[in-house]
């Protein structure tokens, strides 16, 4: 049975995860729990629905949508949770070595975060997969590609057909061609990358187990997955969340290399 701490943490993460996917009043909401977590202890759900200028209602259904039966237990389970666990925001006085800190700080927590919410069925199934599949395709954009390149490089070292192209027609054609038994990797922060989705659906049609690895868990791309592997987001505002992302993505990815390869070792 899982921890009420660990229970908080997973609430938390899965809130950054979903944030893009929730209505105005909503993230409004997520938004200051975000901001606030171990605030909600001390306030009733009227003062909270006042300050936020929301109902009532909106706060008893984010709840239940969150897995609690409602306000009550909600800010009961978010009040264990750790003070190192929340993010601390950089202050205009932090100098070079204190920024530098500040990174190595999220770097722990996301790697931390994304095995906290990491699927284990999902992810041993990942495994089972890739150790009997007949071929390996790849797809992603931008900042993901160099990650999927990366990825692929170190699959295709075990004799294994294994393809990765950076042009995204040639990445859609690489899908249509998949045989029986293949594996389809999507990688997307967003889960909404166009090309990317493109490459997973065509990869479907042609019987392809399809792997997503994303951050954003209510996206397109994780409905088109036969497995979501959730890479977590942290980072204070003056950072790009998903430089963070991007390093749980890479740990994703090597976890499922050195399971595929474990045999061979």
């Amino acid at each position: 049975m899982e921890s009420l701490q660990t229970r908080a943490k997973q609430t938390i993460i899965l809130m950054r995860s979903n944030l893009h996917s929730l209505n105005n009043k909503e993230r409004k909401l997520a938004e200051y729990i975000l901001a606030n977590p171990l605030a909600l202890s001390g306030l009733s759900i009227h003062t909270l629905a006042a300050n936020l200028g929301i109902s009532q209602g909106t706060i008893i259904h984010f709840c239940q949508n969150q897995g609690f039966s409602g306000y009550k237990e909600f800010k009961e389970v978010l009040a264990t949770l750790p003070q190192e666990f929340i993010d601390e925001p950089l202050q205009p006085d932090f100098g070079p070595l204190m920024i530098a800190k500040s990174v190595w700080d999220n770097i722990s927590k996301v790697l931390d975060d994304t095995l906290t919410v990491l699927d284990h069925d999902a992810f041993n199934l990942a495994v089972e997969v890739l150790a009997k599949s007949e071929r390996i395709d790849f797809y992603a954009r931008g900042g993901s590609a160099r990650i999927a390149e990366n990825a692929a490089r170190k699959f295709v070292r075990w004799g294994h057909h294994v393809t990765f192209y950076r042009d995204s027609p040639q990445q859609k054609l690489s899908a249509s061609q998949l045989p029986k038994g293949s594996v389809a990797i999507g990688i997307t922060y967003s889960g909404k990358t166009p090309e990317v989705l493109d490459c997973l659906a065509v990869a479907k049609k042609r019987g392809a187990f399809c792997i997503v690895i994303t951050s954003c868990q209510r996206s397109p791309a994780a409905e088109l997955g036969d497995v979501v592997l959730l890479s977590a987001i942290r980072g204070p505002e003056m950072f790009n969340e998903n430089e963070f992302s991007k390093i749980a993505q890479i740990a994703i990815l090597d976890a499922l290399y050195f399971n595929f390869i474990k045999n061979d070792l």
